[in-house]
């Protein structure tokens, strides 16, 4: 499958939106992002060649600028790529995996991938 992934970013929304010009071809572009420290903007991207938009069947919003969702289905079941843009104080994010876990829905498979803040 044709997928890309950008980790942490602090890029501007003008940015952003010329990263769509660098990609060849269509690309489906699922943008994460939430303030960080000093209320700069962060996040992560999810990119999905246009060659399997048909797959694409929803995008869900778990946590609004800290977990998505987009959901294909694939010959061999429906997959979730869950996009987790973490918050860096432990406390909250441990209220965002008890959150995440209570929120996600039943799929055959599960790929989770983003910025943990785990350091």
């Amino acid at each position: 499958m044709d997928i890309i992934l950008v980790q942490e970013h602090h890029l501007s929304i003008v940015r952003i939106a010329s990263y769509g010009n660098l990609l060849k071809g269509t690309w489906q572009i699922h943008w994460l992002t939430a303030l960080g420290k000093y209320q700069r903007k962060g996040g992560v991207c999810l990119a999905i060649a246009g060659c399997h938009a048909d797959k694409l069947v929803d995008v869900l919003e778990i946590i609004p600028g800290r977990v998505q969702c987009p959901v294909l289905k694939l010959a061999y079941g429906v997959i979730g790529f869950v996009i987790v843009y973490a918050p860096n104080f432990v406390r909250a994010k441990k209220l965002l995996w008890v959150e995440m876990a209570q929120r996600l829905p039943n799929l055959d498979h599960w790929c989770m991938i983003g910025d943990f803040n785990m350091i």
